[in-house]
């Protein structure tokens, strides 16, 4: 495939909003049609220049497989999301070790919120800059350790500082527990929120403006309409 993948660029963080938004609509498609990709990684994410944006396509499916036969007899009772609650004989330990789900590592038994997890790493990855492969290493080797959302938040302060949602909704998505993780389509609806939310604000900002142009255009009226004195 021509064009560029994901590891040959630095992005910001409106690249990384819809690079999250473009990669979870592609998970939702693919869950929804019982496929999971098992090796999502920034080298099998590629960019598509269209017009004067990018389009995020998710590549190499050769690890990707089916989920149609589910065995939810093994999965926690109050699980109520079919996308979590799956549990399928796949093969152990396939995927790129880094960005692997543990659970994909360490057993046949997993469901679509492998990629979910190997999104999270994907994007804490694109959230942040490494000076060195060994830094990237350490720190993507801490989000992994299984800690909770407040200790990595704790211990990552400086991205939570910078960008508390994205902090928060990416060490749930790197959750050690399956069941806790979010799925694409609760992920994309937070999106969703989030961007009407920012769209209120400005109606809101552009409102108040519009009021102040207003009261100054008659201020300037007034004042061009008064007589000079003598």
């Amino acid at each position: 495939m021509q064009g560029l993948s994901l590891s040959d660029l630095s992005v910001d963080g409106t690249f990384n909003r819809d690079l999250s938004i473009q990669i979870l609509s592609g998970l939702e498609y693919i869950h929804q049609n019982n496929v999971i990709h098992r090796d999502i990684k920034p080298s099998n994410i590629f960019l598509k220049r269209h017009g004067g944006h990018f389009r995020i396509l998710l590549g190499d499916f050769g690890l990707a497989c089916g989920h149609n036969n589910m065995n939810v007899s093994s999965c926690s009772p109050d699980l109520s999301s079919d996308l979590i609650c799956v549990a399928v004989n796949h093969s152990v330990a396939v995927g790129t070790k880094a960005y692997a789900a543990p659970e994909q590592l360490k057993s046949s038994l997993y469901g679509p919120s492998v990629d979910i997890y190997s999104v999270g790493i994907v994007l804490f990855e694109a959230y942040h800059v490494f000076n060195t492969d060994m830094e990237k290493y350490e720190a993507i080797s801490d989000v992994r350790l299984g800690k909770t959302t407040k200790e990595l938040l704790a211990r990552h302060h400086k991205f939570a500082q910078n960008w508390p949602s994205v902090a928060s909704t990416i060490f749930e998505m790197t959750a050690m527990d399956p069941a806790s993780r979010p799925t694409a389509t609760q992920l994309l609806q937070r999106y969703i929120h989030i961007e009407s939310k920012k769209v209120l604000q400005l109606k809101n900002i552009i409102r108040n403006q519009s009021a102040q142009l207003v009261a100054a255009e008659k201020r300037i009226q007034e004042l061009l309409s008064q007589k000079p004195t003598s």
